[in-house]
């Protein structure tokens, strides 16, 4: 059935025919019914984000599961991301601790780096008795970036102390050096906070990673074109890049930009006031997690009826 998974990855992707999601689920289906364990990852990724069926995290784990319990990797991972990660609020990140540990011990430096991610979510594994979490974490990230694993670096800078200014610079730095999007993102934050030729390089720096589809890089975009330097401010474009990050994921970088794009329309800043318009995108970030979305969301909502309860 592996050209059933072929055939599915094309209507999904575009790539010979025209985009058709539906038809790329029900291939993705059947190859994951008659066994094909990449099947049903890839199922499970259309249930999960809501691609070619409903979004159904419960039925996302169910598939990813079954891809997993056939010894496919990326089924594992993807498993474990979905119980400790999910935007909605973690189901089990003991199972998840359990899928990712099992992998790094034997050498997988992303299910090391996800173990990390782990242990600062606030999960304490017995085997780590009274370590600091936040510690323990950043050490085992710092080894990864040090072995090349590029996305350590970007947490390993995060969790070592503010005072370090040096040291994260350095982390981001290698990050991005070794190919790790946000991370560059990261240097151009720097970057754009020290002003001047630094700040132009961090505007070119945005652009290039948003138009790798980083939310969190259209996100500065927007940011600098609505409450930057007056003279640089165009709040319309600002609007158009907001706009990009919110629909690209489900991430936090994407969900916020969704909370600027509501606040615009609540606003009529950059475009025309537009309180449903507003709500939509703040519906958004709430339903995937964001408390800023439900608090916004709560702010403009309608006013009930003569006589009704609000």
């Amino acid at each position: 059935m592996r050209s059933c998974v072929t055939l599915a990855e094309m209507a999904r992707d575009g790539l010979g025919t025209s985009q058709d999601l539906p038809v790329a689920f029900v291939l993705f289906q059947r190859a994951c019914l008659a066994g094909t364990p990449s099947g049903c990852n890839r199922l499970g990724a259309l249930h999960g984000e809501g691609l070619g069926t409903a979004r159904n995290l419960a039925k996302a784990r169910i598939y990813f599961r079954r891809s997993c319990a056939a010894g496919n990797r990326t089924g594992c991972l993807s498993l474990g991301k979905l119980l400790c990660f999910a935007p909605e609020g973690a189901v089990s990140c003991q199972e998840a601790w359990s899928l990712f540990d099992s992998r790094c011990q034997k050498g997988d430096r992303e299910s090391c780096h996800l173990s990390a991610l782990v242990l600062l979510q606030g999960y304490r594994p017995k085997k780590l008795g009274a370590r600091p979490l936040k510690a323990t974490a950043h050490a085992l990230e710092l080894r990864q970036c040090q072995a090349g694993f590029a996305p350590s670096c970007l947490v390993a800078a995060q969790t070592v102390s503010s005072a370090h200014k040096s040291l994260i610079a350095k982390l981001y730095g290698r990050g991005c050096t070794l190919g790790h999007r946000p991370a560059c993102v990261q240097v151009a934050h720097d970057q754009y906070d020290a002003g001047g030729a630094a700040r132009v390089q961090a505007l070119i720096q945005y652009r290039t990673q948003c138009d790798h589809e980083l939310p969190e890089a259209c996100t500065a975009l927007g940011l600098h074109l609505t409450m930057g330097p007056l003279k640089e401010r165009n709040p319309h474009s600002g609007a158009a890049f907001f706009a990009r990050a919110c629909l690209m994921d489900r991430t936090l970088p994407a969900l916020t930009g969704c909370l600027h794009l509501g606040r615009l329309f609540t606003q009529g800043i950059g475009v025309p006031k537009n309180l449903p318009k507003a709500r939509t995108f703040f519906e958004r970030a709430c339903r995937s997690g964001l408390a800023d979305g439900c608090t916004q969301l709560k702010e403009i909502q309608p006013p009930a009826p003569n006589g009704s309860k609000p």
